[in-house]
């Protein structure tokens, strides 16, 4: 499968989580070096989701995420596991209250040991940088 076919199939949603109210979702990433890159991120509805296709559309054009806004350390790895047809499952995870989301997701993130929650930002000025280099101190 190609990029542009693996970014439309990007997510999936096995247990039905309602995706029109808060939801955390989890991404992991498995390279063919048996290495896996994990994260946990928070959405208030299904947009969340979308927004992912549209960072990977434009790194893929070599655009910028904003002009202050820098890519975070999952827009890499998932770009890269993309080009690279490594394994990807991204799907919602849990519904959580607003009042709860942000405990939840802390403790899911410690829970699931996630390595790409609190990694560095990056540019598309800093290319080629490696996985590696943005889990520095994760």
């Amino acid at each position: 499968m190609n990029f542009e076919d693996r970014l439309e199939n990007l997510w999936n949603n096995p247990k039905k989580i309602d995706i029109e109210t808060t939801f955390l979702y989890y991404i992991l990433i498995a390279d063919y070096k048996g290495n896996k890159y994990n994260y946990i991120g928070k959405a208030r509805n299904k947009k969340r989701l979308k927004e992912y296709n549209r960072n990977m559309k434009k790194i893929s054009l070599g655009k910028e995420r904003g002009k202050k806004q820098n890519y975070r350390a999952i827009h890499f790895v998932l770009f890269k596991a993309l080009k690279e047809n490594w394994k990807i499952e991204f799907y919602p995870l849990e519904n959580c209250s607003k009042d709860e989301i942000n405990k939840i997701e802390k403790e899911r993130i410690s829970k699931c040991k996630c390595n790409l929650n609190g990694a560095k930002t990056w540019r598309l000025s800093n290319i080629p940088l490696t996985i590696n280099e943005l889990l520095k101190d994760v």
